[in-house]
């Protein structure tokens, strides 16, 4: 293989890493090692066989989340007469301990996004500055998503253009892949296929349909002010000057930074057996409210992200069709994926404050990548 992406790579082991390092490098393939947060053993491996690809750049992604999960960024450029260039990422998502780790895997999906937006649009700005043209580059997405084909990370992913390998050759009966296929078996012992190969092609990177439309960059603050939203609808809090009352605790027109972490917390979102918000994720979104930073958030900046009217009507809607394969959390999730990114953006597009108009293509001559062969290992079939 060209590029392999290993996870629960036991990098604290300094004799399984050098193992692994010294092996991979003898057989010509550039290690980098991704550590989990929070002093976790394990991590990312991924390796590129340099005969094949230059590693334009490297950057790990911090998800600072509950689970100190992480994902690894590579951009690679192919070796020949005709280079391409491709954004591979390689992730290991929550595991499923709980119904709230749908709403913990999707926040992972929605920051991988929005990495890759904020990766693509300095990668074009630099391009333009050296008097360039940029286009949009191919995204593989590959790893433990520890959810099946059905679940609601990969429905979302499929909602954003993204196509999985396997599920690709199995439905043109290419490659002998059955419709319940199995890529590993879990810590429960049982056997799942929750491993996915990702492919996200340049000609499904839309920053704008028409010409004429604003849309917003993937945004996981934006997935988080939907639950907000959500949990405060499931306790009554219809209006918007209740929702408000409900942070304000004294009553003096301004919501402060403790009262915002507090009522987050009421609404059951921190801690064990919840989606498990971190004090630092909170304290972003308060940030993200405060708009003119004087240390409250005013009724006018409150409703602009946590406008429970609006999402009444959304929040039904979706309870009136839920389709997907996951617990209770399933009309949460989906107003989470619909707030995080309505459209198909992980190319460039802009700042979710700012107001720009998209009137002619970002990018150059568009390099889809062809999916034309997938397998799983003869010992999981």
């Amino acid at each position: 293989s060209s590029v392999c992406c290993l996870q629960e790579f036991w990098h604290a082991n300094a004799e399984t890493k050098a193992l692994y390092e010294n092996r991979m490098a003898a057989a010509g393939y550039q290690t980098f090692v991704t550590p989990r947060t929070g002093g976790r053993p394990d991590g990312l491996l991924t390796c590129v066989r340099s005969a094949d690809f230059d590693v334009v750049e490297h950057r790990n992604l911090d998800f600072n989340d509950c689970g100190d999960r992480v994902a690894s960024l590579l951009h690679l450029r192919s070796v020949g007469a005709t280079a391409y260039d491709v954004l591979v990422v390689n992730t290991h998502l929550l595991f499923p301990h709980n119904a709230n780790s749908t709403l913990i895997r999707l926040r992972e999906c929605f920051k991988i996004l929005e990495y890759l937006h904020e990766y693509q649009e300095l990668a074009a700005s630099t391009v333009g500055q050296a008097g360039g043209r940029a286009r949009r580059l191919p995204v593989v997405m590959c790893g433990d998503f520890n959810g099946s084909i059905r679940g609601a990370c990969s429905r979302f992913l499929q909602s954003q253009g993204f196509v999985s390998a396997l599920e690709e050759r199995r439905a043109c009966e290419c490659d002998v892949i059955s419709s319940g296929w199995v890529s590993h078996m879990n810590h429960h012992g049982e056997a799942v296929g929750v491993d996915h190969v990702w492919l996200l092609n340049p000609s499904k990177q839309k920053a704008d349909t028409d010409g004429t439309r604003v849309v917003a960059p993937p945004s996981w603050k934006a997935a988080i002010y939907a639950m907000i939203q959500c949990k405060m609808l499931e306790k009554g809090l219809i209006s918007n000057e209740d929702a408000f009352k409900f942070f304000d605790f004294n009553e003096d027109l301004g919501v402060t930074r403790d009262e915002f972490e507090v009522a987050v917390e009421m609404l059951g979102l921190t801690g064990e057996s919840t989606p498990g918000l971190l004090s630092e994720e909170i304290q972003t979104l308060y940030d993200d409210c405060d708009k003119d930073g004087n240390g409250e958030v005013d009724f006018s900046e409150f409703i602009k992200k946590l406008d429970v009217e609006s999402m009444e009507q959304a929040y039904r809607a979706v309870c009136d069709s839920q389709n997907i394969e996951e617990g209770p959390w399933d009309v949460v999730g989906d107003l989470m994926a619909a707030s995080a990114s309505p459209v198909v953006c992980a190319g460039f597009t802009i700042d979710e404050d700012d107001e720009v108009f998209v009137t002619e293509p970002v990018f150059g001559k568009k390099r889809d990548l062809v999916v034309s062969s997938a397998r799983l290992p003869d010992a999981m079939l």
